[in-house]
């Protein structure tokens, strides 16, 4: 019915496979890691509020129980945009995980069309990506993101160049520390986009 089943990995020294689970309106409701044995060692939990996923949660096999060890809640303006996503991973003996919490807040969203907002939802480098058909995070750009919380906090600005189909080229941004040892640390990011 057009729906992803099955995510298979075939990278280097990894052949694990993400098997999706939907509930009955279409929705996907749960992502289970499974090794090549078919055994699960990680499932994610999906809540929404109509079509606006409101979160994500995360468990990891330890020692023969599943503990959560990620959650993600998310919050939206009005015409749908997302206006906050709080990330909390809490401590856990897993890898010795530490518990903390930051919230990322953006605004100052332009017109044009968002094409990579599901990367908010897989931060961490060594994660699956985490892709959710229907599912839409930022219909537009942000021009300005905050973190606050248990984290050295700081503030982005975001500048984009656009095709003609109003599509980012670059995004282009400014990382300011406004906490922490760093405070008033200033470093440059860009993302290039290409398409066929």
């Amino acid at each position: 019915g057009g729906k992803i089943i099955t995510l298979e990995n075939n990278g280097a020294g990894d052949s694990n496979h993400l098997q999706y689970s939907y509930d009955n309106e279409g929705r996907v409701t749960m992502i289970t890691y499974e090794n090549l044995g078919g055994t699960g060692y990680v499932k994610v939990h999906l809540s929404y509020d109509g079509p606006k996923l409101i979160k994500l949660e995360r468990e990891r096999l330890f020692a023969g129980d599943f503990i959560r060890n990620k959650v993600l809640t998310l919050s939206y303006y009005a015409d749908g945009n997302l206006r906050e996503i709080e990330y909390f991973f809490p401590a856990t003996p897993i890898n010795g995980q530490i518990g903390h919490k930051y919230t990322d807040h953006f605004e100052q969203y332009d017109n044009k069309v968002n094409v990579d907002a599901f990367e908010l939802l897989h931060e961490e480098f060594f994660d699956h990506i985490v892709l959710l058909p229907g599912v839409v995070l930022q219909k537009n750009n942000p021009a300005k993101m905050t973190r606050t919380g248990e984290v050295e906090n700081q503030q982005t600005s975001y500048t984009y160049n656009y095709n003609h189909k109003n599509l980012p080229l670059s995004k282009m941004g400014e990382v300011t520390f406004t906490s922490g040892p760093n405070t008033g640390l200033k470093f440059p990011v860009s993302i290039a986009f290409s398409y066929y």
